[in-house]
C-alpha cells in the first residue's frame, strides 16, 4: 500500500492499476475544477497559465485550461518554465504571461520555484492589491 498526501496526478485514480494506492489531497482533476469555479464565480472571461515543467504544476494547469475553455473562457497564454531553473528564466517567462494580456493568471509549482515564480511576478508588477 502507498499513500501519498502529494500526488494529485489524475492516472493514480485508476483503481485496476494502482489497487493499493489512496491519497489525502485531491487529484489535479478536482483541484482545476475548484480553480475553475473561482473564475466563474468572479465572472472572468480571460485566464492565463504559468507552470513548472513538471508532473504536478503542468498536469494541473494543463487540466485547468481544459476546464475553463470547456465553460468559454479564453487562456491568452500558456507559459512553461523546466522545474529548478534560474531566476533569470522565470523573468523572461513571466513577462510573456504578462504580455498575455490576462488580469488573471494561474501560477502553479512547488518550492524554491514558487518562490522564483512569485519573485519575478512582484518585480514585474504582477504581485500585489489589484
Amino acid at each position: 500500500m502507498l499513500h501519498r498526501f502529494a500526488a494529485t496526478s489524475e492516472t493514480l485514480s485508476d483503481k485496476a492499476q494502482y489497487p493499493l494506492f489512496w491519497r489525502t489531497a485531491p487529484s489535479d482533476k478536482h483541484q482545476s475544477a475548484a480553480a475553475a469555479s473561482v473564475v466563474a464565480a468572479f465572472g472572468w472571461d480571460t485566464v492565463g497559465t504559468f507552470a513548472t515543467k513538471d508532473s504536478y504544476a503542468d498536469g494541473l494547469a494543463s487540466e485547468f485550461e481544459t476546464v475553463v475553455r470547456s465553460n468559454g473562457v479564453k487562456v491568452t497564454v500558456n507559459e512553461r518554465v523546466e522545474q529548478y531553473a534560474a531566476g533569470s528564466l522565470f523573468d523572461a517567462s513571466i513577462q510573456t504571461v504578462k504580455e498575455g494580456g490576462s488580469a488573471v493568471n494561474l501560477m502553479v509549482s512547488i518550492g524554491d520555484d514558487a518562490v522564483n515564480m512569485m519573485t519575478a511576478a512582484n518585480a514585474n508588477g504582477m504581485a500585489g492589491p489589484g
